[in-house]
């Protein structure tokens, strides 16, 4: 027989609490959390309960563990997050709106026309040569602008861009996108300019501007990303503006990752493209991906990805060249995935599109609706695809 324990009572009982502690810490998980975060009310210095939220989610997003709920009150939240956990299928994270509030996260920031100075430029009737150079254009400035936006909102519709944020010439020889005008003296009502010799911003708004204008200005890249994580879920979010280098295949407004699923969200109004999928078994189920600059949803180099129930319409709204990265959906190289039962019309570039792919890894794209876009499915250098019972029209 052998005692397990001896001695003294103290030395009894202490014991018992260290075996206690280990029992705690590896034989029964601790409890998942709940954090709760909310624009209007909260504060990042809260502890992140209902009754103390906290202001942001990239603070709640910090401090994340397998299991973990956030919960979102209602609200704007204008950042750029970053998710770092490594969660598993037993014990996934979940980020989501609360009690179907509208929450909405944005790469913007907001500004009034107060914000910029006055000043006047010469410009052009553009059907009267002799007023060439005459014409005297009342501009809103802004000095020192540390981004080219790409994108400038006023009161929720995009002003036209003069010029463009990039080189007009991809990495691969095609030309990225059709550009208006070339120089400030360009400019036309409801539109922007960026200056970059003096990284300056110009609008030219009606009136130039009214105190109740609301400006909004693409600042960031990507709002949301989960690269690096694994077994994330994102629902009942809307995801707008970011601003992107046009002539890359970054740029991308929510980047999803292994294991990691967008559900029921809505994206729009991204510069460049709307989700990015990549590493194994990434998921877009049942979301509104729309208005975005270049493409609805792109991968490169995804495994066995899920496009599924999704609303996939009017992306390239920035009229890059269709025969480059545009459209629905662009998978390039070494992607495979499926795509089915999604609507995808009135996109200009192709629904669906496949560009190089001999990894014999299965592509599968069925029972889907691809209506009215420049082409429907594009298979380019492309094994082991099923095309089964899709809907297609122009």
């Amino acid at each position: 027989m052998i005692r397990l324990f001896s001695g003294s009572a103290r030395f009894r009982v202490s014991m018992l609490v260290l075996f206690s502690a280990v029992f705690m810490l590896y034989g029964c998980p601790l409890p998942a959390a709940e954090y709760y975060v909310s624009d209007s009310a909260g504060d990042d210095q809260n502890s992140g309960t209902i009754e103390k939220p906290f202001k942001t989610l990239s603070t709640a997003a910090g401090k994340l563990q397998p299991g973990d709920t956030v919960f979102m009150r209602e609200g704007t939240y204008r950042e750029s997050v970053k998710i770092k956990v490594v969660a598993t299928a037993e014990n996934p994270v979940l980020i989501t709106n609360y009690d179907n509030e509208k929450v909405a996260m944005k790469g913007s920031d907001t500004f009034t026309a107060a914000d910029f100075s006055q000043v006047d430029m010469p410009g052009y009737d553009s059907e009267n040569e002799y007023n060439k150079g005459k014409t005297k254009l009342k501009l809103l400035k802004k000095e020192s602008f540390p981004v080219n936006p790409s994108m400038v909102f006023l009161n929720g519709k995009p002003l036209t861009q003069i010029g463009d944020d990039v080189v007009s010439v991809a990495l691969d020889g095609n030309w990225t996108r059709n550009s208006t005008g070339s120089e400030i003296r360009h400019m036309r009502s409801n539109s922007f300019y960026y200056d970059k010799n003096d990284n300056s911003l110009y609008l030219r708004i009606a009136g130039n501007g009214k105190e109740s204008d609301l400006i909004e200005i693409p600042t960031r890249q990507c709002v949301l990303d989960t690269s690096g994580s694994e077994y994330i879920t994102i629902r009942g979010l809307e995801f707008m503006h970011s601003s992107a280098l046009g002539n890359q295949y970054g740029g991308n407004l929510v980047a999803i990752r292994s294991h990691c699923l967008l559900e029921d969200c809505t994206v729009c109004w991204s510069a460049g493209g709307g989700v990015s999928l990549g590493g194994n078994n990434a998921g877009v189920i049942n979301c509104e991906l729309s208005f975005n600059g270049n493409v609805g949803v792109g991968a490169n180099k995804a495994v066995d990805f899920l496009v599924k129930n999704c609303r996939v319409h009017h992306n390239n709204y920035r009229d890059y060249n269709p025969n480059w990265h545009t459209g629905g959906m662009k998978f390039i190289p070494d992607t495979n995935g499926t795509i089915e039962d999604c609507k995808v019309y009135e996109n200009y570039g192709y629904g669906i599109w496949f560009d190089f792919n001999q990894s014999g890894r299965p592509i599968v794209v069925k029972n889907n609706a691809i209506m009215n876009n420049i082409g429907g499915i594009y298979l380019e250098v492309i094994t082991n695809a099923v095309i089964e019972n899709n809907f297609i029209a122009r």
